[in-house]
């Protein structure tokens, strides 16, 4: 990687990530994970996917461009914890804070503002094809919104994981963009070295076994391979660990890069996560360096 590059995308635009108390995570990643089903149902109903990728005028999670009078974009805010409608270059137009409102509300709010842009706001329920964690929210409670402190913490991460992963997937060949999965909350790009092996590059705010943000790099099939010699793998750059539970590959918790008090140290950190992850991945899978 050119070091010239990694300053001027990652390092420059770095913000200080801090720790955040796993018990205000875990709530704050739950409601956030519902919330985000309001803007990948717009995404499914009027743009051309579920799936959103990251808005940096809104600091948040977007749709692509959807069809109304003119090109708009649904957001979730991630630091204000809001739902935006944006204009086609991610400038928030109209916004409902959530704290406080139901999600029919915020449907509700949904389908009369996408009909004032010209959209079919009908066809916006709010309905997943798919099921949820389990949360109050869905028997018709309010969102609540986490401390300001916890949203501000995630937008910082969710940022940082924007900056590091767009650049990870531009330098890495044949990666696509990075987009965040609503039915997983999960942010990553793939890439596919080879017939049949997918190499999933990610970033979670937490997960059921990790109370905690982290980044990844995720292979698939499993490598039946090393099912015995996980202990004799090199160990990995910048705090990294191997994971051989539920799914294989390399995980970054937060907390081995937040220890750093500066931006640099926590960018590098994780560039040389990444670096040497795909590196070792590579080489098992039987890939030759290009």
């Amino acid at each position: 990687m050119d070091s010239r590059q990694i300053d001027w995308k990652i390092d420059r635009g770095w913000e200080r990530a801090s720790d955040i108390a796993p018990a205000a995570l875990a709530e704050a990643r739950v409601q956030l994970h519902h919330a985000l089903q309001l803007v990948a149902d717009v995404g499914r109903k009027l743009a051309d996917d579920a799936d959103t990728e990251y808005l940096p005028t809104a600091r948040g999670l977007a749709t692509g461009l959807a069809r109304g009078a003119r090109p708009f974009r649904a957001a979730l805010g991630i630091g204000d914890f809001t739902l935006h409608l944006t204009d086609a270059e991610g400038k928030p137009a109209r916004s409902l804070p959530l704290a406080g409102k139901t999600y029919d509300a915020a449907v509700r709010w949904l389908r009369a503002e996408l009909d004032a842009l010209g959209a079919d706001g009908a066809k916006v329920t709010g309905r997943t094809p798919y099921d949820l964690p389990p949360h109050k929210i869905l028997d018709g409670a309010p969102f609540a919104a986490p401390g300001e402190d916890v949203l501000r913490g995630l937008a910082t991460h969710f940022s940082n994981a924007w900056r590091v992963l767009s650049f990870v997937s531009e330098s890495t060949p044949d990666c696509s963009a990075p987009r965040c999965s609503a039915a997983a909350f999960a942010y990553e790009s793939h890439t596919s070295p080879a017939e049949g092996i997918d190499i999933a590059i990610g970033f979670r705010p937490g997960d059921a076994e990790r109370n905690e943000p982290f980044f990844y790099v995720a292979f698939a099939p499993r490598p039946t391979f090393v099912a015995d010699e996980i202990d004799d793998l090199a160990e990995l750059e910048g705090g990294g660990e191997w994971n051989d539970e539920e799914w294989f590959g390399a995980v970054l918790p937060g907390s081995a890069y937040t220890i750093y008090d500066t931006e640099s140290l926590q960018a590098a950190s994780v560039l040389a996560f990444f670096d040497s992850a795909l590196e070792q991945l590579r080489t098992l899978a039987g890939l030759e360096e290009e």
